[in-house]
């Protein structure tokens, strides 16, 4: 799967973690894809991903990503119309090795984690995904959209 302004994007299937087992209400070690890549701006990565999707709601969600290049069209061709962010958490990290080689920061660089769960209309888990991204690369406004008046 190849999105504009990433690098290195894949896709492949593996047995879900306990954890993420929950976060998307699937069985522990229930097969999963799991879609990974970096974004970048003007050829600087700027972050680190990870989304996840459960197979067994969502049979062929990994050929349908490699086809599209869009979570947004592989949901859609997986049967998913419609998918809502029930949750965001944002949390200080430092940079392991393998995130810093990845984001060219160093080693116990400052990183802003992103984790999300992205549900379909009647609230089951669609996608779990984990961003890492680059604390002096990026500026994340969170704005609800929602408000009164």
């Amino acid at each position: 799967m190849v999105h504009p302004g990433a690098a290195g994007p894949a896709a492949d299937r593996r047995a879900a973690t306990t954890s993420e087992a929950q976060a998307l209400a699937t069985p522990t070690r229930s097969t999963i894809c799991a879609c990974r890549g970096v974004s970048l701006s003007d050829g600087v990565p700027i972050a680190c991903f990870e989304s996840l999707f459960p197979l067994d709601r969502l049979p062929g969600i990994d050929d349908a990503l490699t086809r599209t290049n869009s979570v947004t069209q592989a949901l859609l061709q997986a049967g998913v119309a419609d998918y809502t962010r029930a949750s965001t958490r944002l949390t200080a990290i430092l940079a392991d090795a393998t995130l810093a080689l990845q984001l060219q920061v160093n080693e116990g660089d400052p990183l802003l984690r992103s984790t999300g769960i992205n549900v379909n209309g009647d609230s089951v888990p669609v996608e779990y995904g984990r961003t890492w991204f680059a604390g002096d690369r990026v500026t994340l406004t969170l704005q609800d959209t929602d408000l009164d008046g």
